[in-house]
């Protein structure tokens, strides 16, 4: 790695766009780079430390995510599986759509425990039911297509985020958390009826894009006034806390 520039790991770091189309499930979450365990820098695993309090405390931590963290790597898995766009933010509805659909759905995203993946699919799916015509009535549809999404996010981010916090603060750590509910003018979520503000919104707002001069984005004035507070609040921690 000291062999390699800032440009050269940029670049292997953004292949993880690169899914594998025989498994999108793996290729939307699949990284380059994997910490490694068990040697002289890092003797045991970062959830055992955590767990067993074996970390310095003495720092502040911000941590966050985005309501429906989930919604990026689902438009990943539909498009890849050719899903016909059941979790494309765009899409307003889903005629003909059926629990069991739904039930696999989540129980596949499991991909790494699958058993585990049996147990939480009814509990994300367990209020609803289909109609007398064995699909989901209308009112129920995009209800199901967020707690979906939702079972994916909270798979892969929100759940291992509030997680790492919660250990940390339960070590005598001092933790800051955040949860974006906004959806800049850029999100693939932006004005859906059903999809929320998903995985990478927060970068345009916290780095201060919506003012900077763009052929290729135009973000609006509610956009720099989130970004700025977004901003405000990131620099107030780094200065002060």
């Amino acid at each position: 790695m000291r062999n390699k520039s800032a440009e050269e790991i940029l670049q292997a770091e953004l292949l993880f766009i690169d899914y594998d189309e025989k498994n999108p499930y793996y290729g939307a979450l699949k990284l380059p780079f994997e910490t490694m365990f068990e040697d002289e820098f890092m003797p045991k695993s970062i959830n055992q430390a955590l767990q067993e309090g074996d970390f310095n405390n003495d720092i502040n931590l911000m941590i966050g995510h985005n309501e429906m963290e989930g919604e990026f790597f689902a438009v990943v898995i539909d498009e890849g599986k050719g899903l016909g766009g059941r979790y494309i933010p765009a899409l307003s509805t889903y005629p003909g759509l059926r629990k069991v659909t739904i039930f696999n759905d989540i129980k596949g995203s499991f991909i790494i425990n699958v058993a585990f993946g049996i147990q939480v699919a009814p509990k994300y799916t367990e209020t609803f039911n289909d109609n007398l015509f064995g699909v989901l009535p209308l009112r129920s549809i995009n209800q199901i297509r967020r707690s979906a999404v939702h079972a994916l996010g909270d798979y892969i981010l929100t759940c291992p985020t509030v997680l790492f916090g919660g250990y940390f603060a339960k070590n005598d750590g001092n933790v800051h958390q955040f949860r974006l509910e906004y959806a800049n003018s850029q999100s693939i979520c932006r004005d859906s009826v059903w999809a929320e503000v998903t995985h990478l919104d927060d970068l345009p707002l916290s780095f201060g894009l919506p003012f900077e001069p763009s052929d290729r984005f135009t973000f609006s004035e509610d956009d720099k006034k989130m970004s700025r507070v977004m901003m405000d609040v990131f620099t107030y921690f780094a200065k002060n806390k």
